[in-house]
């Protein structure tokens, strides 16, 4: 591998190196990492208000309803 390294071919320098792990081994290793790293959780506008009347809007009873 190493007599690769380094030489041209078509005007270019080739670089080899070691390929990445397999998919499922480099999951097995972040699987052991997980319980160092917390995991991000989104956390709701607490500024969020609803209306007193949360029902359904349709043609039948959008005269009823509040204009804003």
């Amino acid at each position: 591998m190493s007599l690769f390294n380094g030489s041209k071919l078509k005007g270019m320098t080739l670089k080899i190196q070691d390929a990445k792990p397999d998919y499922k081994q480099s999951q097995k290793t972040l699987s052991n990492l997980s319980p160092l790293i917390p995991k991000k959780c989104r956390h709701r506008n607490r500024d969020t208000m609803f209306a007193e009347d949360m029902s359904l809007v349709a043609d039948n009873n959008i005269d009823g309803r509040k204009v804003s």
